[in-house]
């Protein structure tokens, strides 16, 4: 679905630091939209908003 959605990859580039301080190079499935990092501030935005009206 992830193709079809939005057009962008399935898979992405990831690395990690694993035992000793060597790079661990690997592929991932994307599970998230193309530029979910830019949209995070609107979105928790919109979460306090909701919050609040059902903290009530």
């Amino acid at each position: 679905w992830i193709k079809l959605e939005d057009g962008g990859p399935v898979y992405y580039n990831h690395e990690r630091v694993g035992k000793n301080g060597r790079i661990i190079k690997f592929l991932k499935f994307r599970t998230m939209v193309v530029g979910a990092e830019a949209m995070k501030k609107s979105l928790l935005s919109y979460n306090d908003r909701v919050q609040a009206r059902f903290s009530k």
